[in-house]
């Protein structure tokens, strides 16, 4: 009996043991999980800041009637911000429509020149 006893006490042992390693591990993929969120959180962070950065830039070539840089800087802006998986359509539509702006000033500009050089 007392064999009997002894196996079940090392039994309980390899049990605790054994419940003990996996709370051990358990902890551990917890907390790399949550390191890993951190990680992507900083990573959207800095997509969504380069992304806003470069709508920026988008609006400051359009407002300077730089078209094929703004459009380059908007398509680039928006892969950016679509990789983060952040929805800014609303500032994109702003620098869209400084875009479509600096091709009016550009148009009314040309028909001006056109007239000036007709009156020649």
């Amino acid at each position: 009996s007392t064999t009997e006893e002894e196996e079940q006490e090392e039994k309980r042992a390899a049990e605790q043991a054994r419940s003990e390693e996996e709370s051990r591990e358990e902890a551990r993929l917890t907390e790399e999980a949550s390191g890993l969120a951190r990680e992507e959180e900083e990573r959207v962070a800095a997509l969504v800041a380069e992304g806003e950065d470069l709508l920026g830039k988008a609006t400051v070539e359009a407002e300077a009637l730089r078209l094929p840089q703004a459009q380059a800087l908007l398509t680039e802006a928006k892969g950016v911000l679509m990789e983060a998986g952040v929805d800014h359509a609303e500032q994109v539509r702003g620098v869209e429509a400084a875009i479509d702006e600096a091709k009016e000033e550009i148009k009314a500009k040309e028909v001006e020149q056109t007239i000036e050089v007709s009156r020649e």
